[in-house]
Order: structure tokens, then C-alpha cells, then sequence
């Protein structure tokens, strides 16, 4: 996140524009950006295993879903291991926005709380 951040910062700031709130636009729009593709790098990595915890949660109370047997299940399937991707790009285009939105308003929370 800080890394996306400060190269979003450094593409985005020019030596004319040295104002205090240009730059703290800058900061917000840098902050929502990052946090954006943050979230969506996050849940690329999470998201085949939270697609085997579905299957096991939902699962039969009867019948015990180890994870390697549930992993096999999928994987054997027609589509193979993109089984696990499935879904994915809904996932995407609501981790955006909801991460774009939270980094800044988590941000500007901390700043004021440390103002005190």
C-alpha cells in the first residue's frame, strides 16, 4: 500500500504545484488508489482459499470435507484450478471501492486523532 502510494504521490506532484491543499487532494486521491489496488492484490491471494472454506462451511454436517479432499474435488473438475477463480472479478470490482474508500477515511481519522 505505502509503496503504490508514494509513486502515485511522485507521478502525480510537479514542482509549480506546492500548494498545501493541492497536495492534500493529491494525498487522498493517492491514498484511495492505493488502497484500492491493495485490496484487489489481497483478494487475487485469498481468494481460491476462501473459495475451499465455502465448500467446506457448506458442506454436509454429515460428511467431513477435509481440505485436501475439497481441493482435489475442485481441481478435478472440467474447468481444473480455475474453479477456484470463479467469481473473482465481482470480488474485484467491489474491493476497489470499498478499499479506495476506506485507506483515506482511515487516513484522515488517525490524522485528527493524533492532532489531539
Amino acid at each position: 500500500y505505502d509503496y503504490v502510494k508514494e509513486q502515485l504521490i511522485s507521478m502525480s506532484s510537479s514542482p509549480q504545484n506546492n500548494n498545501n491543499s493541492n497536495n492534500n487532494n493529491t494525498n487522498n486521491w493517492a491514498s484511495a488508489g492505493a488502497g484500492g489496488f491493495a485490496g484487489c492484490l489481497t483478494w487475487c491471494v485469498v481468494y481460491p482459499l476462501d473459495v475451499l472454506k465455502t465448500r467446506i462451511q457448506t458442506s454436509s454436517l454429515h460428511q467431513k470435507m477435509p481440505i485436501w479432499s475439497t481441493t482435489r474435488q475442485i481441481l478435478e473438475q472440467p474447468n481444473g484450478w480455475k474453479s477456484l477463480f470463479r467469481g473473482l472479478n465481482v470480488t474485484l470490482l467491489r474491493a476497489f471501492p470499498v478499499n479506495g474508500i476506506i485507506f483515506p477515511v482511515y487516513e484522515y481519522t488517525l490524522s485528527h486523532l493524533q492532532k489531539r
